[in-house]
């Protein structure tokens, strides 16, 4: 919590602050759905799964996992609420899960980490590089702008009510009106901080 605290009223909002967020308006029985890709480390901080079954991840080293398989989680345990945390980058990979998700009615809950970049392309650029020469490059084809991804029009052209959430005092509220319906899509605006000190 300190270290969510840290940058709590940031804007671009922080990821400590959004797993903090994400914990407090969850359903007490949640079942999460991990692909947070570079936030993973915010998301365990914040949760710290304690029985099996709390936290589910894509496994293998691919991306684009975390749509459907927050679909298969919700499907496979009905008695539970799932909440699908998934980056921005790896989520167009599947996007059609979202017309999924409202054809079938899975009453499910994503929370997208629109970071605007494939921000892991970019940390893996800098170890392999070093600071010092990253600093002084572009990261080519790796900003997920110019247009900006709008989840939640997309969520909402498939039939998916959904939440655009720029501001950290919108989290709370719009988290749980979207934990309270499904299926449902929260976009989150997001930080991507890159170590070039």
């Amino acid at each position: 919590w300190q270290h969510a605290h840290e940058r709590w009223d940031s804007v671009p909002i922080s990821g400590a602050r959004l797993m903090c967020e994400i914990k407090d308006a969850a359903p007490a029985n949640a079942l999460f759905f991990n692909e947070a890709i570079t936030n993973a480390t915010h998301l365990d901080r914040a949760f710290e799964p304690s029985e099996p079954e709390q936290m589910l991840r894509v496994r293998g080293g691919g991306i684009g996992g975390g749509l459907p398989g927050a679909i298969g989680a919700q499907i496979a345990r009905p008695d539970r609420k799932v909440v699908g945390i998934c980056s921005d980058g790896a989520s167009m990979y599947s996007i059609t899960a979202l017309w999924t998700a409202a054809h079938h009615r899975v009453p499910l809950t994503w929370v997208i980490l629109n970071n605007a970049s494939y921000r892991i392309l970019k940390l893996n650029m800098i170890e392999y590089l070093g600071q010092a020469v990253a600093r002084d490059r572009q990261f080519v084809a790796m900003d997920l702008t110019d247009p900006d991804l709008r989840f939640d029009h997309m969520a909402k052209a498939m039939g998916v009510p959904s939440w655009r959430v720029e501001k950290p005092q919108e989290l709370g509220p719009a988290l749980r009106e979207a934990f309270a319906c499904g299926p449902a899509l929260v976009d989150v605006a997001m930080e991507a901080p890159l170590p070039l000190s």
